[in-house]
């Protein structure tokens, strides 16, 4: 039986409190995206994305449920994950999702809490999806949403194995993208200690020189610099910011950042002043960015490339697909 009298709710700031608690618990909730499912993503996601809500916040011996509640301007009433604008994390923390699913819907009031409820993050053909699912389905409707698609590959026996399995040509337009680095005297700098606004600021002024800056749609304003503003704040001081900066003649001339978290090392922006395009600096420095993981981070096994693009599609070796289930009483 399961002690559901345990379940007790909290503030954002009581779950950031218990982060190293919540930590724990994700680092064992199966078939989920760990890393975006983190407070490092989550919380900033929320504060900066996210159109007003109220956290609706849970805590069990099991572990965590991590929702918001808002209203629709139709007038009804939903609960989400945190972030809801891209569908990455699971609100489920503990080693079985399904036992949390169980204790949402025991203490939460279909008609006040919710008429929907989305619970995302739930990797696609998992125990742990149909799990939740068979959790509601008899007494609410339950739908899946559209999927969400992410390229990873494997770093765990090292960079060179990892480039041993990918395609001689892919490793010849690599040969030639470190080849034209070198020729213009591209030096790389590893980044993931001191002041992270101080960072930030470096990789300001990089993207307002790249394309993405010049055409309104980098991360140097709005919603966008507010969130990573406030996530690389947060890996900053656990340790987990990971910041490589390609330099040339004393200038920053781009930079790829990402983060550490359960054996997963997550790329989050790369950008580059524009007129260093034709030396291939993406190539170069996602190569640069493994090599420092395999260095510094042994633990790192998987390589995380975000959302799934063409590009990264080369890179990747297999892709992570989650669902979100839409439940609606």
């Amino acid at each position: 039986m399961y002690k559901y009298e345990l379940v007790i709710p909290l503030t954002l700031h009581q779950l950031e409190r218990a982060g190293a608690e919540f930590d724990a618990a994700l680092a064992q909730t199966p078939d989920v995206d760990r890393y975006c499912s983190g407070l490092h993503w989550v919380v900033p996601a929320h504060r900066a994305l996210m159109p007003p809500r109220h956290p609706w916040l849970r805590r069990s011996e099991d572990g965590f449920v991590v929702l918001a509640q808002g209203e629709h301007p139709n007038g009804w009433v939903y609960l989400q994950p945190l972030e809801g604008m891209w569908g990455l994390p699971s609100p489920l923390a503990g080693p079985d999702p399904a036992v949390l699913a169980r204790q949402l819907r025991a203490h939460s009031r279909p008609g006040y809490d919710w008429d929907v409820l989305l619970i995302g993050g739930l990797e696609e053909g998992s125990a742990a999806l149909a799990a939740v699912a068979d959790e509601f389905n008899t007494a609410h409707a339950v739908r899946v949403g559209y999927p969400c698609n992410r390229n990873l590959c494997s770093i765990a026996g090292g960079v060179d194995a990892y480039l041993g399995r990918r395609p001689r040509k892919f490793r010849q337009n690599l040969r030639r993208s470190d080849a034209r680095c070198r020729e213009a005297g591209i030096a790389w700098e590893r980044a993931d200690s001191g002041d992270p606004l101080a960072l930030y600021a470096r990789i300001q002024a990089v993207e307002g020189g790249s394309w993405k800056g010049k055409g309104g749609v980098g991360i140097d304003s709005g919603d966008m610099h507010d969130f990573y503003a406030l996530m690389i704040t947060r890996l900053g001081v656990t340790g987990r910011l990971r910041v490589l900066f390609a330099r040339h003649d004393g200038r920053d001339a781009g930079y790829l950042l990402g983060g550490v978290a359960h054996g997963i090392f997550r790329g989050l922006q790369f950008s580059y002043r524009e007129e260093f395009r034709p030396l291939g600096l993406g190539n170069a420095a996602q190569v640069e960015m493994m090599r420092w993981l395999e260095a510094c981070d042994p633990e790192t096994h998987t390589y995380d490339l975000g959302t799934q693009m063409r590009y990264k599609q080369r890179w990747g070796e297999r892709t992570l697909t989650t669902l979100t289930l839409v439940v609606s009483r």
